[in-house]
Order: C-alpha cells, then structure tokens, then sequence
C-alpha cells in the first residue's frame, strides 16, 4: 500500500490517500478550464503546481529502492489530457491554448524546482543560479544599448579605426561604447537586442566587418535590417561613415539574393533599384561589380533590376555611340539585355528586332574587338617567352582582361541574332572558326565561341564534322611549327659551330642539358589541353546519335591524353572518353571494363571521375547492355544476368565504405559514390533493398557526420524515394525493422562523444518516410506495413521478451538517477530488446500480423498503437511507458561492418519468407522477389572480393 508523507500543505492534509486526490479528475478540470481564455493560465499554473507537489509525496518503498508511486500517477493523468490535444491540428483556438498552458506551466515548474534544490543545498532560493547571473532582461538590455549609443558620439573619430582595444576585451567592454555594442551585435542571445546594437551603429571601417556579419544572423529581421537600415544610402551618407568596397557589395547582393527568407530577398532588391533610381544609368550601376574576377553576382542584380523596374529597357540602346565606345561595363549590360529581352516572349523579340544591329555589323564588331584582344595577347605571349615562360590565362594584364570580357559579351549577343542574312552568317561563322583556331585565344571563351558555332551549323552531324577537322588541323599545325622550328634550330646551331668552332663542345653539352626541354613539355601540354577542352566542349552539346565522325580523335588525341603524366590532361582526356561512353552504346561497352580498373587501382581526382563515369553508363545504357560480357562468361541465362547484376550492385555498394573519415579526397569520393547510386536508385536502374537500406546506414551513422556533401544529398534524396512510388515505400517497410535494428545496436555500443540520434528518433523517422498518406499522386495502401510487420514477425519474440525482462531499465529507479551512459557492447543487445518489442507489439495491436509469444496489451502504460502514425502529424505522442530509448547527444563513431550489413540482408531474406495474414497478392510478389535478391552471407562477400579484384 502507497503511504502518505505528511507535508505542510492544504491539499496533502485534505488527502491521506493517493486516490483521495482524484489526480484524473482535477488535472482533466485544470486542462478544462484553461482552453476558454489565456487570462486564468497563472492561477491554474500554480493550482496545478500545488496538486504536483502533494502527489509527490507518495511514496512507496521497494526491495529496490523508493518507487515514486505519486509522480507516476500525477504524470500520466497530465500526459492523458495532453495527448488528447496534440492529437488536433495546429490552428484549432482551444488546443492552442491548452498547448501554451503546458508550456507555461513546464516553465514554472522547473523554477520551482530549480529554487527548491537550492533550499536543500542551503542557498538563498531568491538568488539567481550561477549559470543565471550574466543573463540580461531583453528590454532591459535594447534600453541600454540606445542609451549607450547616444553615447557614443565621435568616438570612432577620437581612436581610430582599430582602436587600442581589441574587439571582445576587458578594456573594450568598460571604457569603449562602440565596442560594447559590437559585442552586443555579435554575442548577445537576444534578437531584439542585437536589432537595437544594429541600427545603433554607423558603419565605419572598424564597424563595418561586423554589422556585415549580421548578413547570416540566424533572425531573418535582423538579416532584412541589413539591407533597409545598415546599408541604406541614408545611413553610408553620415558623417564618418564607410561604405563597402566592391569585394565587400558583390558578397552583399549575392547573400542577398540568394535567400531562402523571401522578406530579406526583397529587402536585397530593394537597394539594388534604389541604386539605380539615385543613378539614373545602368554604367554607374554596373560599375558597383567587379564584372571580370565576379561576373556572375552582377548579372544577377542586373537581371533582379530588370525585372524590377522594366523602364529601364528604354534607356538601352545598340547605336553608333554604344559600339564605338565600348567598354567592359557597357558591353556586359548588352548582353544581359538580350538574354532578358529573349524570356519576355513577344514583346522582347519586337524590342531586339529594333534594337539589334544587323548581322554583318555584329560580326565586324565582334571581329575589331577580337583583333584588339589578339594584338594585345601576342605582345604578352612574346614577352612570357622572353622570359622562358608560357603565357597563362591567369597571367594576363587587367586590359586584356577586361577586352576579353568585351569579346564574351559579343558573343553571347551574337547567339540573339537573326542569321536570315547568308553574308552575316557566313562572316560571324568564319570569324567564330577562326577565333577557335587561334593558339592564343583564351580558354574561357571556348564554351561561348563553340555554342555560336553550333547555332550556325547545319545540324548536330555537321557541328561535329566542323570541330573535328578544325581540332585535326591544329594538331597538324602544331607538328609543323615544332618542325619549322626545330630546322631553324638546326641551322642556328651550324651557323654557330662554324663561327666558333672552339665553343662547340661547350654548346653541345649546354643544348644536352636542356633536353628534354621542360617548356617544350609545358606547351604540348597547353596544346594538348586546348584540343581536348574543345572536343568535350562539343561532346557536351551532342544530345544523342552515334560518334562514328570522330573516332579518329579518339585515338590520335583522347587515348593518349589518358595515358599522360599531366594531371590536367589525363583527367580532360577521362571527360572525353566518358562523354563518348555515354553517346555511343558499343563504346560504353568497351570502356566499361577500363574504367572499373580505374576505379580499383587509380586514386585522386581520377578514381573520382571514374566512378562519376561509370554512374552516368549505368543511368544511360544500364546494367544490363554494359554487363553483357560478364553474362556470358557467366555461361548466359537469367541465372548468369542476376548473378552479374548482384556482383555490379555489390561492387558500387562497397564503394561507400572503407573511406577515411578524415581525408577529403575520400569525402568527396564517398560523397560521389553516394549521388550515383542514388541516381541509379530513382531512376530504377538498382531496385535492390540491400541498397535502400545501405544508403540509409551510411545516412544515419554518426561517422558520415562530417560529410555534408553526402548527407545533403540523402536529406533531399531519401524522402523523394519515398513518396514518389507504393512500390518504393513497400521496399522500405521490407526493410524498416532489420534497419531499425542495425542502427539502435549501433547507437547502444557509442561512446559519449559521438553524435547519433537516437533509435526513438530514427523509428519515428523511418515510420515517416514510409507513411502512404505523404506518397504523390497515389492513394493509401491498407497493407501499408504488411511488409515490416512480417521482418517483426521473424524475429525470436521469446528470446526478445527475455532479454527485456532483463534490461537495464527499470520503472522503479528514481528518475532523477537515471543514468544516460552508453551501454557495454555485450549488453547491447539486451539494450535494444525492449524497443524492438515495442515495434512489434505496435504492429501486432495493429492487426498486421500475429506475434508468437505476445499478449495483445500495450507493452507499457500509455502506449497506443497510433503513435507511429503521430509522427507525421507535426507533434509527438507523448507516453509515460513502453519505450526505454534514451536521448543522447554525444556518441564516437564506430563504423558500420560489412559483417552487419550481411547479417542485415540474411534478416530480410527470412522476412521475406514469412508471410503475414493480412499480406495482399501484391505484397507477397514482392516479398518473392525480395527473396531472389537475397543470398548467403558469406557468398556476397566471395562475389564482392572477386568482383574487385577481376578485370571485369
């Protein structure tokens, strides 16, 4: 029998029983009567409070310690009313105001509870805890801060821009108010009051780095504040103040731009126009950029200003001034001009058709702003080979830069104009051919000049025809300028030998100790580098068809690109043959095998574009047309065709584990390997479970947590599997429970330091994806979760329910000596029993299959067979009992065995061999097919060493 503790208070000296203080009754009445209006939440707080503390003291005594018999019950009569209004959407007045009541009451218990520990420990109970004492009220502090500001009047002037006091010091925070402020505007928790530092400060050279870090304020108002306050014209027109540089401003509008918050994009566009309303021109406003080193921020304000103020349009116009005069600035607004004019439909084509020059003067233009590149570029070359050097693009002088620009821009406004003129055509396709052509033309122009080549050309064929010879003619010429040159070398060194025929030995010896000449070696390189960015700048824009025109190349230039000791030309020559593997079927097969090996024996960049490769086969060709070879090694059949295609997807499979945690090359390889699979997976190339279930190990595994390459692309990538089939979400209840269990073993066997989510959180998260109701386009499945109650069918229910019996947790331990230290690994699996028993005996209340061994009662008091379904309903179900996973938020990573992923796929092959009652015809073909996937352990693991070490 419970006793009562006698206590000073009312409602424990009315009650000397538990049962005398109807906790049901008065907590449902308290929950009652705080749904109608906020203005009785503080009385019924602490009412409530006072009904807490008299259950708290019952107690009943155990052979094992004090069971909190009185807490337990107060808790699930509180949880009851709770659950009842989480399970009402967000929105309904009443539950929102029950909702607030729970906060505000959690609030105040916790206060109450915080004071009373410090009774106990003899503090004052009015004294504010020590982690307290440095927290400010929020008002209090915006109140300050103006204060302060007022302050703070040519204090920047009197100390300079980086004053004496370093940002953050003691000095800083008691005699210098600017910095004061800055530490609010950087540290304090409060947005309020790092709004009020915001707009308290003027931008100076001192202040300026830091009001710009307010550009990733995690408060989308101060981000806006930015833009409408801080960076206004009114505000950089202060006395003292210092506007941003051009670096500084193209990282302003590109943030700005780039928002997720549609309030702060707007606040961006909102000074971009009112730069231009204060300039009246687009040149003073293009002139803001640095339109050369970043010219993509300033096409995006200039194309956000077009849209935002359409007038603007009007003041453009292509006459004799604007070709004669022109500049880099100027020609950069042409181009954007044209390609917004070219999405206004219409009306943007009637307004070109009155603006654009014809033809043949748009390629005389182009061709005098082209020449005046070459000239200048020729000089340059000339004095890098004085020097014994090679020319680079990075080494150009700013005019050539700046001409360079000139001639892109011409040539994106060359792709607007109307070739109906055969002499204009025929003059802008000479000059394009000619520019391609020339060794000293730059690198970067190559894509701009070979998409206006393809558009003068007659078809896809004949661009390809075009390129080819013109590539074939620059390796020609090239041969014959080494050969020119190495007859005037001949000459020199005969000419010399006659004159001085004492210093002959010494020339000799000086011409030997040069060869091979490293320059020489340099420039083949360039060469070979600038015929192999053309050709993959033409395979990049063949949709489809054979590659027959250029199959000479392939073996002239491609395939001894592959095999060169230059990195860039190596991997250049990679891009080609890939880009031919996935045009041309017959090549895909004869490569395939090549880059496998690749893929096993090269490192770096190399193995990453040889899987990159191999991807993009698989997704175009598929396993089957580039695994023909192997099938007939195999003896043919179908036989042979699965066992192939099991080795492929064991190959690609093993390629996400074994990588280095700490090495980025092997990050962006993972990474890479991760983005594949998930392609072939969607695209329906790779059906398999086993890899479904990989792809969500390596999500969730704590050792992929520095990888945010990989676990962005599975964050976007898994939901999408998911809800875009019936068939992809049956795939993943086939593999729910195996999965589920992998991940709690692992999540019990972490060390403090790492960072897993908890099993509680991986189920509901797993539940989720599964869910039918989010699946598009299609309607609910009644055997929704036919298939993972099946896997939960197959497990050993009595030794489950022993070893839960035996679990660490207990519900007579005082709740608040619970211990939060991971488990040993030998009682890891003792651990995790109790939560895979409350999964199955979830689906066992749910009807879905008949458990051995379970009786039909929830596992624990206030358990409902609903809460998986909860999850997705934006709030969780809470429950007093049932579930013993605890929430960690440290754990180190231990990685994820092949040996467990083996045993995994051994689980779901059982599951699939048991059929449920309630299993559909639908569910049960797939469960055969799911049996035919699966194999025997250590067979998987034969076929997966003999898949990478064979040549394929």
């Amino acid at each position: 029998m419970p006793s009562a503790v006698s206590a000073g208070g009312n409602s424990a000296a009315r009650a000397t029983t538990l049962e005398g203080l109807k906790l049901s009754s008065a907590v449902a009445t308290t929950f009652q009567d705080t749904q109608f209006t906020l203005s009785t939440h503080r009385k019924n707080t602490v009412s409530l409070f006072k009904l807490h503390q008299a259950a708290a003291k019952f107690t009943e005594a155990t052979p094992r310690g004090t069971k909190l018999v009185g807490e337990k019950a107060f808790n699930e009569a509180f949880l009851a009313c709770l659950n009842r209004c989480l399970d009402i959407k967000k929105g309904v007045v009443n539950a929102d105001r029950s909702i607030k009541f729970v906060a505000a009451y959690s609030a105040y218990a916790q206060q109450q509870f915080r004071a009373a520990a410090r009774v106990m420990a003899g503090q004052d109970a009015q004294a504010p805890p020590p982690d307290e004492e440095e927290e400010e009220d929020t008002a209090g502090t915006r109140f300050a801060v103006v204060a302060l500001a007022k302050l703070q009047g040519g204090e920047d002037d009197a100390e300079g821009p980086q004053a004496d006091h370093p940002e953050g010091s003691d000095e800083e925070s008691r005699g210098d108010i600017t910095g004061v402020l800055l530490k609010v505007l950087r540290h304090d928790p409060s947005a309020e009051a790092r709004r009020a530092a915001l707009f308290n400060l003027t931008p100076t050279a001192r202040t300026l780095p830091y009001i710009l870090e307010r550009l990733r304020d995690v408060d989308a108002i101060n981000r806006r504040c930015v833009y409408s306050g801080s960076l206004s014209h009114n505000m950089l027109n202060q006395p003292g103040a210092t506007a941003p540089n051009v670096p500084e401003w193209a990282e302003v509008i590109k943030v700005g731009l780039g928002e997720r918050e549609e309030s702060v994009k707007r606040a961006a566009r909102r000074l971009i126009t009112s730069w231009a309303d204060r300039d009246a021109d687009l040149e003073p406003f293009i002139a803001r950029f640095d339109i050369i080193a970043a010219p993509d921020v300033a096409a995006s304000a200039l194309q956000a200003l077009f849209e935002a103020r359409p007038a603007l349009l009007d003041t453009v116009t292509f006459g004799d001034g604007f070709w004669q005069n022109l500049t880099p600035g100027t020609a950069f607004i042409g181009r954007y001009y044209v390609e917004h004019c070219r999405t206004l439909g219409q009306a943007g084509e009637a307004r070109l058709e009155e603006t654009m020059p014809v033809t043949t003067a748009l390629a005389f233009r182009t061709q005098a702003a082209w020449g005046s590149l070459l000239e200048l570029l020729e000089s340059e070359s000339e004095a890098a080979e004085d020097r014994g050097d090679i020319l680079l693009e990075k080494d150009m002088s700013v005019r050539a830069r700046g001409i360079q620009s000139i001639v892109n821009s011409m040539l994106h406004i060359a792709m607007s104009a109307d070739y109906g003129d055969e002499i204009g055509r025929r003059k802008m396709f000479g000059l394009v051919r000619n520019m391609i052509s020339t060794s000293l033309f730059p690198t970067s122009l190559i894509e701009s000049a070979l998409d206006v080549l393809f558009k003068l050309s007659a078809g896809q064929k004949d661009f390809m025809q075009i390129v080819v010879e013109l590539v074939q003619e620059m390796g020609e010429w090239e041969k014959e300028g080494e050969r020119n040159k190495t007859d005037e070398d001949t000459e020199e060194s005969e000419v010399e030998s006659e004159l001085t025929p004492v210093r002959r030995g010494g020339a000799s010896r000086k011409t030997r100790s040069k060869s091979p000449d490293e320059a020489e070696k340099a420039k083949q390189a360039t060469v070979d580098m600038r015929r192999l960015v053309i050709v993959r700048g033409m395979l990049e824009r063949i949709s489809s068809g054979g590659i027959q025109e250029m199959m000479g190349l392939v073996s002239q230039l491609v395939t001894p690109a592959m095999r060169s000791h230059d990195e860039l030309v190596r991997e250049n020559g990679f891009l080609c043959m890939g880009l031919c593997s996935v045009l041309d079927a017959d090549v895909a097969a004869t490569t395939f095998p090549m880059f496998l090996n690749h893929v096993q024996k090269s490192a770096g960049v190399i193995k990453l574009r040889a899987m990159q490769i191999i991807f993009d086969m698989l997704l175009v060709h598929g396993i089957e047309r580039l695994s023909r070879a192997q099938v007939e090694a195999l003896g043919g059949g179908s036989a042979a065709q699965a066992k192939a295609h099991e080795h492929l997807v064991t190959f690609l499979l093993g390629l996400l584990e074994d990588e280095d945690a700490d090495d980025e090359e092997a990050l962006r390889i993972q990474a890479a390997v991760t983005q594949g699979v998930a392609k072939l997976m969607l695209a329906g190339v790779i059906e398999d479970d086993v890899a479904l279930k990989s792809l969500i190990l390596i999500y969730m595994t704590p050792e992929t947590a520095a990888n945010q390459e990989l676990r962005q692309c599975l964050g976007y990538f898994l939901p999408a599997y998911c809800f875009s089939s019936s068939r992809h979400q049956h795939k993943l209840r086939r593999v729910l429970v195996d999965t589920f269990h992998i991940l709690a073993e692992l999540y019990y066997e972490q060390e403090e330091s790492s960072e897993m989510v908890s099993p509680l959180q991986v189920g509901l998260q797993l539940i989720d994806w599964s869910d039918p109701l989010k699946n598009i386009g299609e309607s609910p499945d009644p055997t929704r979760y036919a298939d993972a109650a099946a896997a939960a069918a197959a497990l050993d229910m009595d030794h489950l329910i022993a070893e839960s019996a035996s679990s660490p947790a207990d519900d007579s331990t005082d709740p608040d000596q619970t211990t939060t230290e991971s488990v040993p690994k030998s009682s890891a699996r003792t651990a995790i029993a109790p939560a895979l028993l409350e999964l199955c005996h979830w689906f066992g209340q749910a009807g879905l299959v008949e458990l051995r061994g379970l009786n039909p009662g929830p596992v624990g008091e206030g358990a409902v067979p609903e809460a998986p379904a909860a999850a997705s309903k934006g709030r969780k179900k809470a429950s007093t009992g049932g579930s013993t996973l605890k929430e960690k938020s440290n754990s180190p990573a231990v990685s994820s065995k092949p040996k467990a992923r083996a045993k995994t796929a051994a689980s779901s092959k059982s599951a699939a061999k048991t059929k449920p009652r309630t299993k559909t015809a639908e569910s049960e073909s797939d469960s055969d097919d799911e049996e035919n996937v699966g194999g025997d352990d250590d067979e998987d693991e034969d076929q997966a060493d003999d898949y990478g070490d064979e040549e394929y």
